[in-house]
């Protein structure tokens, strides 16, 4: 067993009991940087593992939004933290895999200024129209395809769909989304590149030490293991699943990879 995988079950061990402060040796609260405004999907995620994670991490975990660029203000915020477990940031594929692609200077560089903490889900993106839009199917959009459409991600999509406000059409992925068993995915429909499945992650500045961000990565694990959240995150469109920080890395770059081919085959310049 290498050295790294056994700090992370001995973390998981000291987890096991009573609330242990592991993260900040000042006992000062944690700062989870969020990149979109309150009430949208990633902020009510955010605001629900961070309820669950004040116990075991032992000190208050305080959701701070820093909206506006699609995340590049939350993700500036954190280049300029300090590496000592007070600030992490919660965020999607686009601000860490994809914006670097399509903006000149971010005002960050995932590989240099970052260091993923841990995985807990996937979800799906999803293509749709407006409830008041006479189409109902995919192809039908096709048809009425001079008019607005719109695409998102499932956890931002899913209470508009529900309400009707909205008529979500297509998911990407292998298999259909389980709170949109309706909903066929795009290979259904006989369109292919649409597989990969975007993610979401908890990340640090670059230079946070080992054991804080294992520490952090353990009490993320043992608060996914509960049913009830298990539930809740399932119900906002997600695929809830933990991911080491090797594996949350190794899967920002294969999705970074994806889409740079994609970009790159649009002719699109980073602006």
């Amino acid at each position: 067993m290498n050295a790294p995988r056994r700090r992370f079950i001995r973390s998981l061990a000291l987890l096991g009991g009573a609330a242990t402060p592991l993260v900040t040796a000042t006992g000062r609260s944690i700062r989870l940087l969020v990149g979109f405004p309150p009430g949208g999907g990633t902020d009510a995620i955010a605001r629900l593992l961070a309820e669950r994670l004040s116990l075991p991490l032992g000190a208050a975990v305080i959701v701070e939004n820093r909206a506006g660029a699609g995340g590049q203000l939350a993700a500036q915020a954190l280049k300029s933290a300090a590496p000592d477990g007070s600030t992490l940031l919660l965020s999607h594929d686009h601000t860490i895999s994809i914006l670097p692609l399509t903006v000149r200077d971010p005002g960050f560089d995932p590989a240099r200024d970052f260091v993923p903490v841990a995985g807990f889900a996937t979800f799906a993106n999803a293509f749709a129209v407006s409830g008041a839009a006479p189409v109902r199917s995919f192809d039908a959009y096709l048809a009425w395809s001079r008019h607005g459409g719109g695409k998102g991600s499932v956890p931002d999509l899913i209470e508009q769909h529900r309400a009707g406000r909205i008529h979500i059409l297509a998911v990407i992925g292998t298999a259909r989304q389980r709170v949109l068993p309706a909903v066929p995915t795009f290979a259904e429909l006989g369109l292919a590149g649409f597989e990969e499945l975007p993610y979401y992650g908890v990340f640090a500045p670059a230079g946070t030490p080992a054991a804080t961000l294992e520490a952090f990565a353990a009490a993320l694990a043992r608060v996914l293991a509960a049913p009830d959240l298990q539930e809740r995150l399932a119900a906002m469109g997600l695929a809830v699943g933990f991911m080491t920080g090797a594996h949350l890395a190794e899967r920002e770059r294969a999705y970074a990879k994806a889409w740079a081919r994609e970009i790159a085959a649009t002719g699109f310049r980073p602006q």
